[in-house]
This record gives C-alpha cells, structure tokens and sequence, in this order.
C-alpha cells in the first residue's frame, strides 16, 4: 500500500493539484509516491504544506512506504 498516496487521496487532490499546492514539480510528487527517489527535507516541507498536515505525518507515509520495499 502507498500510504503517501492514501494521505494525498483522503485531502481529495490528484498529484497535480498537490504539486500546485506545494509548488515542487509534478514529477518529483511523483518520484516521491513511487518511491523513485527519497525525499529531501524541502520536499517533506514542501509535501505537508501541499496536504495541510506535520511533516512528521508525511515523513512517517513516505517511510512506511520504504519500509515495504
């Protein structure tokens, strides 16, 4: 399970409309739900701005995800 993906689809937004939001490219966003590439500490900023929640609740999605792999 992609738990940065369940995070972005409970606030309703696309990876497009969380890339907006959180002003990073739509690729990284991507990178990031898919594990491509681990996320600097700006990007987690960046991403929890984006979702309206802690870093630390972005932090914890993003590494439960590489937990996984």
């Amino acid at each position: 399970m992609n738990h940065l993906k369940v995070l972005r689809a409970e606030c309703g937004l696309s990876q497009r409309e969380l890339a907006e939001r959180s002003g990073l490219p739509l690729k990284t966003v991507w990178n990031v739900e898919n594990s491509r590439t681990r996320p600097t500490a700006r990007t987690l900023l960046a991403l929890a701005i984006g979702l309206d929640c802690t870093v630390d609740e972005v932090l914890e999605a993003v590494s439960r995800r590489y937990e996984m792999i």
